[in-house]
């Protein structure tokens, strides 16, 4: 019998279990390794997390946002000493948008909130901020919000791997399967996996991204939401002359008609061994998934290819001049929440659910990687502390 079983072996799910080790000696950590080959044979989930960029930045339109990512890139260090896995790079990022006085403009409130947590920054208007990286360009009449000191890119592969490592060092049961049913009858819940393993735990929490709710049947206002990336690869002398990039978010004042905005990763070298440029959007018409089987037909496509042409465009815009090997899409999907009136949350759910046995932490919102530590600490410190 464990004491807390996580259900969900990504980037919150494995944070939650590090953090869950430290307080209980009777803790699994349940879920299956990256697919490796082709995805398009594989049966069975899929993580977002399967990737080797992700932004990480301190400023944020939103004051929980920019604390879950403060407190979370402060354990950074902590991890990688523990691990002996490196997954953070410090590239600095940059965030463009309208030069207005609205106090709601996405800009104006990642400023006041660097300003409150004392996030270091500089700021340019757009034609500043070309004269001195004139490799890069946006609209005119635009501001750009330079984010320095730890602000760049992280490796989540690394994360999870550093995470796992940990917590099996400090003596969590790492159950490298898919759980397939959760039955909370009796005193405790019972797990079955894809695997044949029965387990029983007195605590559980579903950290399993965008198929929580298919596999708790509970419905928690989660919205997977289906993206297509851009893989540009480019050679070694144009990474080169790109050493330097920050990351980009770039969300106002694009004016692309099939996608809402774009952000961009610096040159990171994947495992392939090739070196490439990814960035990602969010497409205006969307086709939702209504099933897990809808769920995993989209991980084993190759996107939207409107997605894909909008998103090449816009790196090209932002990179005049590109030089690239070849250009591929792939899938993602983010999760997002709606509350009871279909109005987007905005926000991770850390709640529990039936009876009060089992918890779930899920919808990162696109934004929860660079968070997830501390988002997974949120959601195992609520666990510890259920009755």
């Amino acid at each position: 019998m464990y004491e807390y079983a996580v259900v969900g072996k990504g980037l919150i799910g494995s944070a939650a279990a590090r953090y869950l080790s430290q307080w209980s000696d009777a803790v699994a950590l349940i879920g299956p390794d990256e697919p490796s080959g082709n995805w398009s044979a594989h049966e069975g989930v899929f993580g977002s997390h399967y990737d080797q960029g992700r932004i990480t930045r301190c400023m944020d339109g939103s004051l929980a946002w920019a604390l879950w990512a403060t407190r979370s890139i402060a354990q950074y260090p902590e991890i990688e000493a523990q691990s002996g896995i490196r997954f953070h790079y410090r590239t600095g990022g940059v965030q463009v948008g309208f030069t207005t006085k609205d106090p709601n403009s996405n800009l104006n409130r990642a400023e006041r909130t660097a300003l409150q947590l004392g996030t270091a920054y500089d700021k340019y208007s757009s034609a500043e901020f070309r004269q001195r990286y004139p490799q890069y360009h946006f609209g005119d009449g635009l501001t750009v919000l330079h984010e320095t000191g730890e602000a760049g890119y992280i490796n989540p592969r690394s994360l999870v791997q550093a995470q796992v490592k940990i917590a099996e060092m400090q003596g969590a049961n790492i159950v490298r399967e898919t759980v397939m049913e959760i039955d909370t009858g009796g005193s405790a819940v019972t797990l079955r996996t894809d695997g044949g393993q029965t387990m029983r735990a007195r605590r559980v929490l579903v950290a399993a991204g965008a198929w929580t709710e298919f596999l708790t049947g509970a419905k928690l206002g989660l919205v997977p939401t289906p993206r297509t990336i851009v893989m540009a690869q480019i050679d070694a002398a144009e990474a080169a002359r790109l050493q330097n990039m920050p990351t980009i978010i770039w969300y106002e004042g694009v004016n692309n008609p099939d996608i809402e905005g774009v952000y961009i990763l610096p040159p990171i070298q994947y495992p392939d061994g090739n070196t490439y440029i990814k960035l990602g959007g969010a497409l205006f018409a969307i086709d939702y998934p209504q099933s897990a089987s809808e769920l995993n037909q989209w991980f084993r496509g190759s996107g939207s290819a409107v997605e894909a042409r909008a998103l090449e465009y816009e790196l090209r815009r932002v990179i005049p001049g590109l030089r690239t090997e070849s250009v591929q899409a792939k899938t993602c999907v983010v999760t997002n929440r709606v509350d009871t009136n279909g109005v987007d949350v905005g926000v991770p759910l850390i709640a529990p659910i039936g009876a009060g046995k089992v918890m779930v932490a899920a919808a990162g919102c696109g934004a929860a990687a660079k968070s997830s530590n501390e988002i997974g600490r949120l959601a195992a410190l609520q666990l510890h502390r259920m009755k």
